[in-house]
């Protein structure tokens, strides 16, 4: 709350501008009489401007709407619009309410009919403009200092109407939708492009909003966002809406960290489990299989049932294998090597099942003779995980296809996978890295863990991007400069 200093009237600054030289000294008597320290300034007809009132800095003006030459209710309507603070008794006819109820309308603040001019009805009037006074004094502080809040918010701020269509805003919301606003645009339609579709839902809900969450992509990265919407009723303005939203992505990105931090430790700690209550009993199993496939030797149906025990045995075991090698810390063996050893090398273990299931590839690398320097065999896995996954997501779809493309800077190799696939919806995308989290019927959610991790022990990043039955998009930028060699 704001707190205004209460002046008393005996500060009052009163300039008279009026037709008879009688009324302007029964004014100052009557001030005189309700306290002698308020300052009259006659004002004449001749010596009257603007300037002349703010250069006396007049608190109250009093104004005959007789004065000659000066047409009352367009000179009170300037005032207004010049001095806000200015309050302004019209004195006129009794006879004339009209020309009273007009000059009211023109922003005078009081009127006083001439026959009914005494020192009681003065000093009421007087009394009343000096309230006024403080008031508008307090409101025109109280606007500076919420102008001052809107302008210097971090966040995005606006008022609107009940339609959506902005009133007032600040410049952090304009750095939102990334252009230059006006007053009238429409949030409705600035979220129609595809990328606000989220915030155009809730924005179209015929409720209040209160932190509710959104995101989008912004910058290749996805932010994240929370906006708050009240309806506030306004006197004399009536109904509208202030809003605010406020960027959330630093929080959401540290909640993610943690929650994928928890989920690794609980997958270090189920994979100790399994290695040690699973391969016991399970070495036993292989034993007793070899022991019977000896003694099955002979017996073809009985071999074919200890093979079908093999190979689950096995792939128990690679599972297990998979479980450990995704949550437990790995050492990156650095080697220096060709841009195209590594593409090769990932194409060579994924070519039988492409060329089985017939479906297209095309690379383009700009420069494969670039050496590198980082663990080939780790970014080799990445590869191949992320082009088995490509392969399985291309499957069913119409002239299936994958495109590689290897690229470099000074700073970065930059390397991106793209099928034209079935894709994957935003919340797939979200969770695509998390431990456990799969979207293929069967899949232990942790092949594309291990892809994040091998990236982020480079010190780089991958980034995905998606979009159902249209195709998905993988982007890896591996720094070659200033690299961290340590442990992931």
């Amino acid at each position: 709350m704001i707190v205004t200093a209460q002046p008393s009237l005996q500060a009052l600054q009163i300039g008279v501008l009026v037709q008879n030289q009688i009324d302007t000294q029964t004014i100052h008597d009557f001030c005189r009489q309700i306290n002698p320290k308020i300052k009259v300034h006659a004002i004449t007809q001749a010596n009257f401007s603007a300037d002349v009132l703010k250069g006396k800095q007049l608190d109250v003006l009093i104004l005959d709407d007789e004065v000659k030459n000066i047409e009352a209710n367009d000179l009170i309507a300037e005032l207004k619009v010049r001095y806000t603070a200015l309050s302004i008794i019209v004195l006129t006819r009794k006879s004339d309410r009209k020309r009273a109820v007009e000059a009211m309308k023109s922003g005078a603040t009081d009127y006083i009919f001439k026959r009914d001019l005494n020192r009681d009805i003065f000093e009421k009037s007087l009394k009343f403009c000096f309230e006024k006074s403080i008031h508008n004094k307090e409101l025109k502080q109280r606007n500076v200092l919420i102008e001052a809040l809107f302008e210097q918010s971090n966040d995005a701020l606006f008022l609107s109407d009940a339609n959506f269509n902005l009133i007032e805003f600040n410049r952090e919301l304009e750095v939102f939708f990334d252009t230059t606003l006006r007053s009238r645009n429409n949030l409705l339609d600035l979220t129609k492009k595809p990328q606000f579709e989220q915030l155009h839902k809730l924005l179209s809900q015929d409720e209040q909003l209160l932190n509710a969450e959104f995101s989008f992509e912004k910058n290749d990265k996805r932010s994240y966002y929370s906006i708050s919407v009240k309806d506030i009723l306004l006197p004399e303005l009536g109904a509208r809406k202030l809003g605010t939203i406020y960027d959330v992505t630093a929080r959401k990105l540290a909640q993610k960290e943690q929650l994928r931090s928890e989920k690794l430790q609980l997958t270090a700690r189920m994979a100790r489990i399994m290695a040690h209550e699973v391969r016991n009993p399970l070495t036993n199993i292989s034993l007793s299989l070899d022991f019977v496939s000896d003694l099955l030797k002979d017996d073809e149906e009985g071999q074919m049932y200890v093979e079908i025990m093999e190979r689950n045995t096995s792939r128990i075991n690679t599972m297990i294998d998979d479980l450990l090698q995704s949550s437990k810390p790995f050492e990156l063996s650095y080697q220096n090597f060709k841009v195209t050893d590594l593409v090769n090398g990932a194409l060579v273990q994924t070519n039988d099942r492409r060329e089985l299931l017939d479906i297209a590839l095309e690379t383009n690398i700009a420069d494969g003779a670039f050496e590198f320097f980082e663990d080939l065999e780790k970014l080799k896995l990445v590869l191949i995980n992320l082009i088995t996954n490509a392969l399985e997501a291309v499957q069913g779809c119409e002239n299936p296809k994958l495109t590689l493309e290897v690229t470099n800077t000074t700073e970065a190799l930059i390397l991106v996978l793209i099928d034209n696939g079935k894709g994957m919806s935003d919340d797939v995308s979200e969770h695509l890295f998390d431990a456990f989290f799969s979207a293929r019927k069967g899949g232990m959610g942790l092949g594309m863990t291990t892809v994040k991790n091998v990236v982020e022990g480079h010190d780089g990043k991958i980034v995905v991007k998606s979009q159902e039955h249209v195709g998905t998009e993988f982007i890896i930028k591996l720094p070659i400069l200033n690299h961290s060699h340590s442990s992931i």
